[in-house]
């Protein structure tokens, strides 16, 4: 359990933390690239900066979370939960998001381009 973890700008990447429970952890600037965080609880985390390209998030819980800034190219974020982020100046291009729940997102000036966003739930979200 890494709840209100102190990681900021760790190097992270290619990291399995499947399940883990990081809510509320402090990962600004973090490397996560590739990845596992498979069902891990990042509600509240502030992931602003953070690089995630190509890690998977399946089924993970980000609801509540900053991540202005934060790269996110080619990560896999099916069924996550993502209700009321914060993102301004997100990279989702080819993001996965199919199944997502991203109701009352704020995602100002984020690239979603070519992201998959089949079965979305982009109920009162802000994309602009």
């Amino acid at each position: 359990q890494l709840d209100q973890a102190e990681l900021k700008r760790a190097d992270l990447r290619k990291s399995n933390l499947q399940g883990a429970s990081l809510q509320e952890a402090k990962l600004g600037g973090a490397k996560l690239a590739r990845s596992n965080l498979s069902e891990a609880n990042l509600a509240y985390a502030n992931l602003a900066g953070a690089t995630l390209g190509s890690a998977i998030l399946y089924k993970a819980n980000l609801s509540d979370a900053v991540l202005h800034g934060t790269f996110l190219q080619n990560a896999n974020l099916s069924e996550a939960t993502l209700t009321r982020i914060r993102c301004h100046r997100g990279r989702l291009r080819e993001a996965v998001l199919n199944g997502a729940d991203l109701t009352k997102a704020v995602l100002n000036n984020s690239d979603l381009s070519f992201a998959k966003l089949i079965g979305t739930n982009l109920a009162k979200a802000t994309l602009d």
